[in-house]
């Protein structure tokens, strides 16, 4: 149980009624979980307000209520702020002591990408004996421990981050990468997280429904850059505290936003690391890295390029591969060796079972949105791999996106008979939407 005096600093507004001696068991904005002594903290939503469930939260024990609304007559304190996610987040670091105070913390945020470099980041960090841990929106990592957040989607609310955050400073973790999506920015569940790096991999036009408009969808995403610490109270401080992708049409906007040392990465040379040699075929990726390091104020060993390999395809995880470079090798100075070893850790999506392949799929969110993008010239850059270990299978398709089926077929037929011959290509439906989930039909 923890004080409620102690909970309510740094969070402005006013209380109505007495606070003196309350106890707090747990810090909630859902009715459904509340349970005796805890705060709940109502929030106006696009489709329901908080403020309407109070009466029941009360009603199940809620002994103090936050919100917005001037309301009156509560039989319990009611705590009155500007903005009630906010006001959740940090409620909630205070409730679970401010893990990230006593943890490395990297964020890792854009619109594709994001779960892929922070496993490759997590594999880097492991290699190299770091405790690391992972919030990701697809699970959490807690030393062995692999919990299913149930979100899939997005970054957890603030309490279920701060409590993640919590059980990995008692079990002695040391570094954390947290998924950062511009949902979870926009609302506030990261906003009590002291980050020491942020990584951005792109912004391509997604979310607009939810943000109104692409500018309010960048200016999310570049919250998390005003969001950054120099300061690492047990942990060696990062060198660089941003890592942005040069490439992205995006950078000039994002690095204008940074006030501390930032690093740069993309195919382009003018970009601080960056890659070239690229090669693909049925084992993965591989590639040259080189940078463009002052000698005088580095040590010498950045300057010898480095080849890289790593088990997933593209191009666009040559990118995600760069980013967790540039954060390990150069940000964090991380051996070589362990980026190596962490990036050859991701299983391959292609293997080989004999003389045939076993798990011969190539989605992921960099073919996807290449594909929604320009006409899949992500699956283009796809079709040497099958040309090259893929003749006489079958090869089928199956697209999600409105606005490809129509033309989808003639655009795969197209640009796999350059590469491949085959005597048939096979199309196994479409997919839609039910119930918010993605099923084939």
């Amino acid at each position: 149980m923890k004080d409620i005096d102690k909970l309510l600093r740094q969070i402005t507004g006013y209380t109505l009624g007495n606070i003196n001696g309350i106890q707090v068991t747990g810090i909630t904005s859902d009715s459904r979980h509340i349970e005796p002594g805890m705060v709940f903290v109502a929030i106006p939503g696009a489709i329901y307000d908080g403020h309407e469930y109070i009466d029941e939260a009360i009603e199940k024990g809620a002994n103090l209520v936050v919100g917005t609304k001037p309301l009156i007559d509560l039989p319990v304190p009611y705590h009155v702020v500007g903005n009630s996610r906010e006001a959740l987040a940090i409620l909630s670091a205070n409730f679970y002591g401010n893990p990230s105070k006593n943890l490395f913390i990297i964020g890792i945020t854009g619109t594709d990408g994001k779960t892929t470099t922070a496993h490759l980041i997590f594999n880097i960090l492991r290699s190299a004996n770091i405790k690391v841990g992972m919030v990701s929106t697809v699970n959490v990592v807690i030393g062995d421990q692999i919990i299913d957040t149930g979100f899939h989607v997005t970054t957890p609310e603030a309490p279920q981050v701060q409590y993640y955050l919590s059980k990995m400073v008692e079990h002695g973790i040391t570094h954390v990468i947290v998924e950062t999506t511009s949902h979870g920015l926009a609302q506030h569940r990261v906003s009590a997280i002291d980050f020491n790096i942020g990584v951005l991999t792109n912004i391509t036009h997604e979310h607009i429904d939810y943000h109104g408009s692409f500018d309010e969808y960048k200016s999310a995403k570049s919250s998390l850059f005003s969001k950054l610490s120099s300061v690492s109270k047990y942990m060696k401080p990062a060198k660089y505290n941003a890592v942005i992708n040069y490439d992205d049409p995006s950078y000039q906007f994002i690095n204008s936003r940074v006030n501390l040392p930032s690093i740069s990465y993309g195919l382009s040379s003018s970009a601080d690391v960056y890659a070239s040699e690229l090669s693909f075929d049925s084992t993965g990726i591989q590639f040259s890295v080189s940078n463009n390091f002052n000698h005088e104020l580095y040590s010498k060993k950045y300057f010898k390029p480095s080849y890289y390999q790593c088990g997933l395809e593209g191009t666009h995880n040559v990118y995600n591969c760069l980013a967790a470079i540039a954060t390990t090798r150069f940000s964090m100075e991380i051996s070589d060796s362990f980026v190596r070893e962490g990036l050859d850790a991701l299983p391959h999506r292609f293997l080989k079972e004999g003389e045939g392949f076993a798990d011969r799929t190539a989605q992921d969110d960099g073919l996807r949105i290449q594909g929604k993008k320009d006409g899949l010239d992500g699956f283009s850059k796809m079709c040497p791999i099958f040309s090259k270990d893929f003749q006489g299978f079958l090869i089928t398709f199956v697209c999600s996106f409105v606005d490809l089926q129509p033309f989808l077929p003639v655009l795969v037929h197209e640009k796999l008979s350059a590469a491949v011959e085959f005597d048939e290509l096979v199309f196994v439906g479409y997919v839609a939407e039910l119930s918010g989930t993605t099923v084939g039909t």
